[in-house]
């Protein structure tokens, strides 16, 4: 089963990426993004192997206030999702407040994250959020 949904995702990413090519060379306004994915920090607080973020670091990260521009312009293409990854996105401290923000402008949220720093406090915020972490249907 896991093979066959491997390529009906697929099959679907190059029937949509061949829409966007198409529409491009013709000149034709893109779609927007249904899900858009942060990757909000490189900061971890493990050392897994596999991850790249232990292997690069951002200079800067963006502001909480750019943020919530980037979420305004985001939320006027209709895009549905917008999830947090990193590294570690709990590790940022206006996490909560960045995916409030993207819930309050009608978007589900989510995160990636290892889970070793939820704690009762985080998980009563994010079950009241909803950070939902399951890209269904937007």
């Amino acid at each position: 089963m896991l093979h066959l949904r491997y390529a009906y995702a697929k099959l679907g990413t190059d029937y949509y990426l061949g829409g966007v090519t198409d529409r491009y060379r013709r000149g034709r306004a893109l779609p927007s993004p249904t899900y858009v994915f942060w990757d909000s920090t490189r900061r971890c607080n493990l050392r897994c192997l596999h991850c790249g973020a232990v292997k690069e670091t951002y200079a800067h990260e963006l502001s909480t206030e750019q943020m919530k521009g980037i979420l305004d312009q985001l939320a006027a293409m209709k895009v549905g999702m917008f999830g947090a990854t990193g590294g570690e996105p709990l590790l940022r401290r206006d996490l909560r407040e960045v995916l409030s923000y993207a819930h309050g402008l009608g978007m589900r949220t989510g995160i990636a994250t290892n889970g070793f720093l939820i704690d009762e406090a985080a998980a009563e915020w994010m079950g009241a959020l909803p950070v939902d972490s399951d890209p269904g249907e937007p």
